[in-house]
């Protein structure tokens, strides 16, 4: 979970502008990570005034598509070119990650 935690502030650090859950999604990308560590975290590091309480299981078992790279069998990483941010503020962040 370190190494999660350790990924999720180099993304915030990164990205300060952009939410909690869009710098999980980056930690997570193609990191192999087990879908309870990233459960586990995500809990941990998200904060909870970003999602409806409701809205957990279904945001972490979005996060499953994304956790293996696609050379591994596991799903291709599929992010939108850009992410919307607060009042139409549009940061196109994801086609610069590599």
């Amino acid at each position: 979970m370190k190494s999660i935690e350790r990924r999720f502030n180099i993304m915030k650090e990164k990205y300060p502008i952009v939410g909690d859950y869009p710098n999980f999604c980056l930690a997570v990308k193609n990191q192999n990570f087990s879908v309870k560590a990233v459960s586990l975290a995500f809990t941990k590091l998200v904060s909870k005034i970003e999602y409806d309480k409701k809205d957990r299981k279904r945001l972490v078992k979005e996060l499953e598509k994304v956790l293996k790279p696609a050379y591994d069998g596991g799903f291709e990483a599929k992010f939108p070119s850009d992410w919307t941010i607060g009042l139409g503020e549009v940061i196109p962040i994801i086609s610069s990650i590599k």
